[in-house]
C-alpha cells in the first residue's frame, strides 16, 4: 500500500514529514536514547491468535504463520527496543492495550507482533510474494526485478531516462530487463519504479533509508518474511525514536501522515481488539 505524507506520496512518509532527514539519523539509535537496557526473553512470550486474512473476491483465507511472530520478536530484541522501552513507553499503544505502560517487555512484544500482523492483513493479506507498484515513484534508470514485469513509469521519469548519456548503464539496464520471465526481448531500458513487496509492503529503497533495512538491498530480499518483518520493526522503531527525540507524543493512528497508509485508512483497531483476547494486558480494566 502506498505511503502518504499530507496526501502526497513519499518514500519516507512519516520520517520525511517529521524532518528526520534523508538516510538514517545516528542520534535516533537505540543506544543514543537509552533503551538498550531492556531485557527480553523471547521464549516466554505468549503471542496472540491471529485470525486468517481474506483475499480475492471469494471467501478464501490465508493464515498468519506462527514463526512470523518470532521473527518480529527477534527484530525487536535486536533493533526495536524503543518499542518496548520501560523508560519511554509508547503510550499510544494504550489505545489498543489499556495496561500497556505496566506490561512486561514480553507482553509488549506480543502486542507489537499482533499490530504488525494486522498491518500485514491489509498490506498483503499475509501473502509473502505480494507486490505493489507505488504510483508516481520512480527511482532513476536501474530496474527492479519483481516476480512480474513492472509497468511503465510515468512520462516525467521516462523523459529523464531517455536523456541519460551513460551508454554502459543503459546497456546493463537493458540486459537486466531482458532477464524478466516472459519478456525475453526488451527494446529499450525502462526506469525503475518503486515497488512495495511482501508481508508489510516494504520497499527495496528502504535499505537506503534505514540502517535496519540494509538486507533489502539484495535482489528479492523484500519477499523474505524475516527480512521484511525485521525492516518493518526498524521503521516503526525509528519513528518512535524520532518522536522521543523531539519530545512529542508518538501517534500510532494518524489522520493523514503514516508510513503505512493502512494505519490511517483501515479498521486495524477493531481487528486488533478481535484478535487480542489472550493478551491479558489488552483487556479493559473493570
Amino acid at each position: 500500500m502506498k505511503r502518504i505524507c499530507s496526501g502526497v506520496v513519499a518514500p519516507l512518509a512519516l520520517v520525511a514529514c517529521s524532518a528526520v532527514g534523508d538516510g538514517v539519523d545516528n542520534d535516533l539509535s537505540s543506544s543514543a536514547l537509552g533503551v538498550e537496557s531492556v531485557q527480553l526473553d523471547i521464549n516466554r512470550i505468549v503471542f496472540a491468535n491471529v485470525e486468517p486474512a481474506r483475499f480475492g473476491r471469494t471467501t478464501q483465507m490465508r493464515a498468519w504463520e506462527p514463526v512470523w511472530n518470532r521473527y518480529i520478536a527477534e527484530a525487536i530484541a535486536d533493533h526495536g527496543k524503543a518499542l518496548i522501552s520501560t523508560e519511554k513507553p509508547v503510550s499510544a499503544m494504550k489505545e489498543l492495550c489499556p495496561l500497556f505502560d505496566s506490561a512486561t517487555p514480553e507482553e509488549r512484544t506480543a502486542m507489537f507482533a499482533l499490530l504488525f500482523a494486522e498491518i500485514a492483513r491489509y498490506e498483503s493479506a499475509f501473502k509473502t510474494t505480494d507486490t505493489f507498484a507505488e504510483p508516481g515513484q520512480c527511482r532513476g534508470s536501474l530496474p527492479f526485478t519483481a516476480p512480474v514485469p513492472p509497468p511503465t513509469c510515468d512520462a516525467a521519469c521516462m523523459s529523464s531516462v531517455k536523456k541519460a548519456s551513460d551508454a554502459s548503464k543503459a546497456a546493463a539496464c537493458k540486459a537486466e530487463l531482458a532477464s524478466y520471465e516472459g519478456r525475453p526481448e526488451v527494446q529499450e531500458a525502462r526506469p525503475h519504479q518503486n515497488f512495495s513487496d511482501g508481508l508489510l509492503s516494504m520497499s527495496r529503497d528502504d535499505g537506503n533509508e534505514y540502517a535496519e533495512c540494509k538486507d533489502l538491498l539484495v535482489e528479492g530480499a523484500t519477499f523474505d518474511p524475516q527480512k521484511n518483518l525485521s525492516c518493518g520493526v526498524g521503521v516503526l522503531a525509528t519513528l518512535v525514536r524520532a518522536a522521543n527525540k523531539a519530545n512529542t507524543p508518538f501517534v500510532l493512528f494518524p489522520k493523514k501522515h503514516a508510513y503505512w497508509s493502512t494505519l490511517a485508512e483501515k479498521p486495524i483497531r477493531a481487528d486488533f481488539m478481535r484478535d487480542s483476547g489472550n493478551l491479558k494486558s489488552c483487556r479493559v480494566p473493570r
